[in-house]
């Protein structure tokens, strides 16, 4: 499984998962590692959809919502995850936030139907499913 982190975690949070899930069949890259900080997020989804078996993993949950953004990930067909308020907290707390719920993370990215989107609320145990997409 491939997993893409948006550049608003961290890219060393990003390294530390790659460390952690190494051996467990997950490749963890961080946008910074293939694009320009300043990417607009309509650019990197549309690489990676063509790349295609990518997992976005963004605390950017705007992208599910601006018309723009949301038509080009829906349209790309990669399962998301967005983590909620998760700007507002502290280096150590987003940190923790994501090691604690990358099992669960990477168990519903290897389940759920491909192109689904979920919103990771702080305190919240389940994840929010908030798009399937349409079975062909």
């Amino acid at each position: 499984m491939r997993f893409f982190v948006d550049n608003c975690i961290a890219k060393k949070i990003a390294q530390s998962i790659a460390i952690l899930a190494q051996g467990r069949d997950q490749e963890v890259v961080h946008l910074t590692d293939r694009f320009a900080p300043d990417t607009r997020d309509v650019d990197w989804i549309r690489v990676l959809q063509r790349e295609g078996n990518w997992t976005i993993i963004s605390a950017d949950p705007r992208i599910s919502r601006n018309r723009i953004e949301q038509a080009a990930w829906q349209e790309s067909r990669l399962t998301a995850f967005f983590f909620v308020d998760f700007a507002s907290r502290r280096f150590w707390a987003q940190a923790e936030e994501i090691v604690h719920r990358w099992p669960l993370i990477a168990e519903t990215a290897r389940d759920c139907t491909p192109g689904s989107g979920y919103l990771i609320r702080p305190r919240q145990r389940e994840l929010q499913l908030i798009y399937l997409p349409p079975q062909d």
